[in-house]
């Protein structure tokens, strides 16, 4: 009788699994993108992940939320209207601000050199491309 190996590939599914619901169980995340739709999809898989997720559909609403209560991470769309998410960043990276140490992504179309040195500037430690997408949410979890 011969025992079956466990599959490696499943071994590391099953820690980075459990990384998720450690990482994503406690996590309040603030998701900032004029495009309901778009906020209506990543609160629910981020939700599905175990996150308690906000959603803010403008730059203005997303300093509001984020002047009233403290998130573990806040993902800005890079552009919408009136104010940009880097706007938004250098914002809540003012001196004093309950969100000067947060950790936020930039959600952006594409992750060019451009983007990524913006994003950088307005203080975001991290670019994702839109679509969000479970792969990506656990690619951000591990480069965190």
């Amino acid at each position: 009788m011969s025992q079956s190996q466990p599959d490696p590939q499943q071994n590391s599914y099953d820690r980075l699994e459990t990384v998720v619901d450690e990482v994503l169980g406690s996590m309040r995340v603030l998701y900032v993108d004029d495009n309901t739709l778009s906020c209506r999809i990543s609160h629910r898989l981020l939700s599905h992940l175990g996150a308690s997720v906000e959603c803010a559909t403008s730059g203005q609403e997303a300093l509001d939320l984020a002047r009233s209560a403290e998130f573990d991470l806040i993902v800005l769309d890079c552009v919408m209207p009136g104010m940009s998410g880097f706007e938004v960043a250098e914002q809540l990276r003012s001196p004093g601000s309950l969100s000067e140490q947060t950790r936020i992504v930039a959600l952006a179309a594409s992750d060019d050199q451009g983007i990524r040195q913006r994003a950088q500037a307005a203080g975001m430690e991290q670019v994702l491309c839109k679509p969000l997408s479970s792969e990506s949410v656990l690619e951000m979890i591990k480069a965190a």
